[in-house]
C-alpha cells in the first residue's frame, strides 16, 4: 500500500482491485501441513467423520493433522 500512498500524494490517480478468491487457486511449491486443535478440529471431525477419523491425533486436546492443497 506504501505504493499506491506515494503516488497518491504526488496527485496522479491510484486504482486498487481485489480478485475475489485469488488465494483459493494459487499454486504452492511444496508440501504444507497444519493443525486444527481443539474444537475447530472436532467441528470438521464430527462433520465428515469418515473422511477425518484417521488424522485424529490426542494430545492434551483434540488435534487434526491436514495437508493443505492450497494456499491459505
Amino acid at each position: 500500500m506504501m505504493p499506491c500512498a506515494i503516488e497518491a500524494k504526488k496527485g496522479r490517480s491510484v486504482v486498487v482491485t481485489d480478485i475475489p478468491a485469488a488465494f483459493l487457486h494459487a499454486e504452492m511449491d511444496q508440501d504444507m501441513h497444519m493443525f486444527l486443535e481443539g474444537t475447530i478440529g472436532e467441528l470438521i471431525v464430527r462433520l465428515l467423520h469418515w473422511l477425518y477419523r484417521k488424522y485424529i491425533w490426542k494430545y492434551s486436546a483434540l488435534m487434526l493433522y491436514l495437508k493443505i492443497n492450497n494456499a491459505l
